[in-house]
C-alpha cells in the first residue's frame, strides 16, 4: 500500500475520508469489520445529538481498537461530554491534551485542540479530516514491533521529503504547540512516515510487514528509540 496514493489529490467529503481510513485500516493491519462501529440506535440514544460526520465516524469506527485503545483515545459515546461549548471526542494518552467540536449544527464541523488549562484552538476545519488523521496517527503505533521513532536534525527532515512521496493532506500541528511546525506525512510502497517539526524534529516510521520496517531503519541515518 502507498499511502501518498490512496490519498490522492485530497479527500472532500466525509465518504472520500471513510473510504479512505477502511483502505488504510485494511492495507496496515486488518479489514473494518461492522463490530468496529456502533450501531444507529445506539447513537440515536445519545443525550448530545451528534453531527453527521461524527455521528458517521462513530458508525465505521467507534469501536476500532487502533482508536479507542491506541496512542490516544476516541471517547465512547456514551461517555461524551461537552465542556465550555465544546463536545470533548479525543484524549491524549496521559490525558494532558483533548480534541473537541464546538459547532455542534453543522454537518462536518471544524476540530479544536487544547492543553489541559488552556484555550481551545483551531485543529483542522472539517472532522471528517481530523478522523483521517487519527487513523493516520495511530496506524503509527498499532503495532509495535512494526514501527519506531527518532529525534532528528532539520536537515535529515529535507532529505526525507525528497525521498519519500508527501501524502497531500491539509497543513496541521499534530500536538500544536509554540514553536512547532506543521506535521508532515511521507509514503513509500509499504512505508509510513510521520514528521514532527519541533525545535528538534521527530520522525515515527510505521512498516506494513517487518521487511518494509527494516528497510526504513536501513534507510534512514537515525539513532532510533526501539
Amino acid at each position: 500500500m502507498d499511502v501518498a496514493g490512496l490519498m490522492g489529490p485530497g479527500l472532500r467529503t466525509p465518504d472520500d475520508a471513510w473510504r479512505f481510513i477502511a483502505e488504510l485500516f485494511a492495507g496496515f493491519g486488518r479489514s473494518v469489520a461492522d463490530a468496529d462501529g456502533y450501531t444507529a440506535d445506539e447513537l440515536a440514544s445519545l443525550a448530545v445529538p451528534l453531527p453527521a460526520a461524527v455521528a458517521g465516524f462513530y458508525r465505521r469506527f467507534g469501536r476500532r481498537p487502533e482508536l479507542t485503545d491506541g496512542q490516544d483515545r476516541i471517547v465512547a459515546p456514551t461517555q461524551l461530554q461537552v465542556d465550555d461549548g465544546v463536545l470533548v471526542i479525543r484524549d491524549e494518552n496521559q490525558y494532558t491534551a483533548e480534541w473537541g467540536v464546538a459547532d455542534l449544527g453543522r454537518d462536518d464541523p471544524p476540530l479544536l485542540y487544547r492543553h489541559v488549562g488552556e484555550e481551545w484552538q483551531p485543529y483542522l476545519d472539517r472532522f471528517s479530516l481530523a478522523a483521517v488523521d487519527f487513523a493516520l496517527c495511530e496506524t503509527v503505533f498499532a503495532y509495535e514491533d512494526l514501527w519506531n521513532a527518532a529525534e532528528v536534525t532539520p536537515a535529515l527532515v529535507e532529505r526525507l521529503r525528497s525521498s519519500y512521496d508527501t501524502v497531500r493532506f491539509p497543513e496541521y500541528r499534530t500536538y500544536p504547540s509554540p514553536g512547532t511546525g506543521p506535521t508532515i506525512w511521507l509514503s513509500a510502497p509499504g512505508k509510513l512516515l510521520r514528521v514532527d517539526q519541533f525545535d528538534r524534529p521527530w520522525i515515527f516510521v510505521r512498516g506494513q510487514s517487518a521487511k518494509d520496517l527494516s528497510e526504513l531503519l536501513a534507510a534512514i541515518d537515525a539513532e532510533w528509540t526501539i
